[in-house]
Formats: C-alpha cells, structure tokens, sequence
C-alpha cells in the first residue's frame, strides 16, 4: 500500500505530511485511517514537542474524494457509511491533541480540508 501519509521527528518537531498529491490530498478511508495513525504516533513520541500537519503538492486538501466510491458501471457514487464516522474521529483527535498542532497550509483547504485546518492550532 502506498504511503499516503508520511510521518517523521526533526528536530522535537513532528512532521505529518499528506502524500497524495495527484489527487489534490482528497480524504479516502485509507488516508484518514493513515493520518489517525500518524496523530497517535506523534502523540505517543516522547522526542515531539509540537506536531506540524502538511501537504505536498500545490493543494494542502479538497476534502472528501468524490471519486472514491464511483463505480465504473454506472458511473455513480456510493456514498461508504462504514467509513463516514472516521473523519469526525481523526477531527476529534486532532482536535483534543495533548501536543501543538500546527497546520501549514499551502494553497486551497476546501471541505474537509477546511475542517483538518481548522481543528490544529495554530494555521499559516
């Protein structure tokens, strides 16, 4: 699987980088379930002091990836429930981090991209 989100420490400062640049970093369940992760890795990091949330790309997030759920046949989208409570989850984490979050956004942050800045602490 590829790495979707990419986490690193330099420096006491945790990185937490969205690697999905071709797709503009839209949220899928595998990316959201790949930044839980990376939270809970950074919390648990006694060397991180403060936690940087990032993109590559031109575009920090678009949110949801529409196109996820599209099926080829009839080139409809179905919506996965199953997955829907995760984004609020990974917001909360986020949001209730014992740690700095800080969100350094490049480019535009729509939806729930929006929201993943909006939780962190600190935004530029």
């Amino acid at each position: 699987m590829m790495e979707l989100v990419e986490y690193y420490n330099q420096n006491q400062v945790g990185y937490i980088t969205l690697n999905r640049p071709a797709r503009q970093n839209a949220l899928n369940p595998d990316l959201v379930q790949q930044l839980k992760a990376a939270f809970t890795q950074a919390e648990a990091d006694a060397a991180c002091k403060v936690i940087v949330l990032k993109a590559k790309g031109e575009v920090f997030c678009v949110g949801a990836d529409l196109h996820d759920g599209q099926t080829a046949d009839t080139n409809a989208i179905t919506p996965d429930y199953d997955n829907a409570s995760q984004l609020p989850a990974l917001l909360q984490q986020i949001y209730t981090s014992k740690k700095v979050v800080i969100a350094q956004v490049q480019g535009p942050a729509i939806s729930d991209g929006g929201a993943l800045a909006a939780v962190c602490d600190l935004v530029f």
